[in-house]
């Protein structure tokens, strides 16, 4: 399996945390949501899940959606330790995929043995840059493509994610690119997912009022 090092993926995950705690002034498990964002380049599972678009794009609508509704009757801001945990690792998980649908090798499909060494050398490039980059959340402004509000839940994210990607691939290559679009994809998602539990648990409120 081909990988973006560890630090490019923990290093977006410590941003996704401090843009949940400014964004919600809510409280993610950092270590877990760090664990989250590298265990699918380890943990033997997620080999079954390929890190291209293609092979799993359905799989990672599935754990968002999953996601969502596994949490919608939780108050996210009287998470039990044990769900936190939960959440934070699940989030990092999607974040990898996402990160990884944003990175050149990945959206290029750079996969033969003999382009493995092209691609780990862009990987290791990538960690290393990663480490003193400056994100420009202004650079990519992912939040305005425009999805269809009548649709399904499952609808609405795979369109967000084919228009960000395609978006991402009409742009010229860089490092920056691969970064600023990997976070903020990945805090459009986490984003989505927060405000989708935070509706569930308002309509619970008003079903009971």
């Amino acid at each position: 399996m081909f990988i973006i090092l560890a630090e490019t993926h923990k290093i977006i995950a410590e941003k996704i945390y401090e843009n949940v705690q400014k964004r919600y002034n809510l409280n993610l498990d950092l270590d877990k949501l760090k664990w989250g964002s590298i265990a699918p380049d380890y943990l033997p599972y997620y080999k079954l899940h390929r890190h291209y678009y293609d092979e799993s794009i359905e799989f990672i609508v599935n754990e968002i959606i999953s996601l969502i509704y596994i949490s919608r009757y939780v108050d996210l801001y009287e998470m039990k330790p044990v769900f936190r945990k939960y959440f934070s690792k699940k989030l990092g998980i999607i974040s990898h995929y996402i990160c990884d649908f944003t990175c050149l090798p990945h959206a290029n499909r750079i996969t033969f043995t003999k382009n493995m060494r092209q691609h780990i050398k862009y990987e290791n490039d990538l960690n290393e840059f990663a480490k003193i980059f400056k994100f420009n959340k202004s650079e990519i402004n992912i939040y305005n493509i425009k999805i269809e509000d009548e649709v399904t839940l499952r609808e609405q994210i795979v369109s967000y994610i084919e228009n960000a990607i395609s978006l991402y691939k009409s742009k010229e290559s860089s490092y920056s690119k691969d970064l600023n679009f990997g976070l903020s994809l990945s805090n459009f998602i986490v984003d989505f997912i927060l405000e989708s539990v935070f509706s569930y648990c308002g309509e619970i409120e008003v079903q009971l009022v």
